[in-house]
């Protein structure tokens, strides 16, 4: 199959520009955006990634060419499908995502567009999924972050939408990461080798995350929460507390995904995983 068949140039008969061909739309446009999703997994795990987009006219087509690598070029993870089910594309005539470059060259393009002329609407102004990304982390995956940047697609497909009038413009893009666990933080083997301290944790949770946890003796503690490379991303609690039992209730702000909990009491801490689910 030719690859070039799927250039957009060639879809509707536009000249491709990568700025915008209407005049006085450029303050609307620029507020439409592709991004893709974010997520945590371990070897020999399956997620899902949404290719998301943002909207602020009707589009006839759209061209997503992404890439998925670490920066020597190989990549701990694999493509193995992409849907539509659920997405507000589903309706389109024509969905298409070629994963026969996967192995090799770990790309992916995906091209979407609905048949106007067969009475199909375009794609209405909006926030929303446009397709879901099926990824296979590979059993030996070594602790890394895998970027999923968009591309150039040989041999003439770049990132670019296009309206009912036919005209073609780059959106902005917003990478995706998957985030392969590392061993930096363990889920409460060595660290947690203390009878003085105790941490529970119901997981996964979705949006309220409540910890209960004891102290056997009066002190400063510190409570984090830490992402899965290890980093702290936000402090639950800092003070001095009392013998016994105490119970804090935590808001989430990060994105969905496999987190660590680190309750430390003096020389004595515990780590527990806990999973954020959306």
């Amino acid at each position: 199959m030719c690859y070039k068949w799927f250039s957009l140039t060639l879809f509707l008969g536009s000249s491709v520009t990568s700025v915008l061909a209407h005049e006085g739309m450029d303050s609307v446009l620029v507020q439409d955006t592709v991004w893709v999703g974010n997520a945590a997994a371990t070897p020999g795990s399956h997620i899902m990634i949404p290719v998301t987009g943002k909207n602020t006219i009707h589009y006839a087509a759209m061209v997503v060419p992404l890439e998925y690598r670490l920066p020597n070029g190989n990549s701990p993870v694999i493509c193995d499908s992409v849907s539509f089910n659920g997405c507000r594309t589903n309706y389109f005539a024509f969905k298409y995502a070629n994963l026969s470059r996967d192995t090799l060259y770990h790309e992916l393009l995906i091209a979407l567009i609905t048949n106007l002329g067969g009475g199909e609407l375009p794609l209405a102004p909006g926030i929303g999924p446009w397709a879901k990304m099926y990824f296979t982390v590979k059993s030996n995956a070594m602790p890394c972050t895998v970027s999923i940047d968009s591309t150039f697609f040989p041999p003439s497909n770049v990132l670019t939408v296009v309206d009912t009038f036919t005209t073609e413009y780059t959106p902005q893009y917003v990478p995706g990461k998957i985030i392969i666990l590392s061993a930096v933080i363990q889920e409460g083997k060595k660290e947690s080798k203390v009878e003085g301290i105790r941490l529970n944790i119901s997981s996964p949770v979705r949006e309220g995350l409540t910890l209960n946890y004891a102290l056997s003796k009066a002190g400063a503690v510190h409570l984090e929460l830490y992402d899965a490379l290890g980093e702290k991303i936000q402090t639950i609690f800092e003070g001095v507390q009392g013998v016994g039992w105490h119970k804090v209730r935590v808001g989430l702000k990060p994105f969905a995904g496999v987190y660590f909990v680190r309750l430390q009491e003096e020389k004595e801490s515990v780590t527990r995983k806990v999973v954020i689910m959306r």
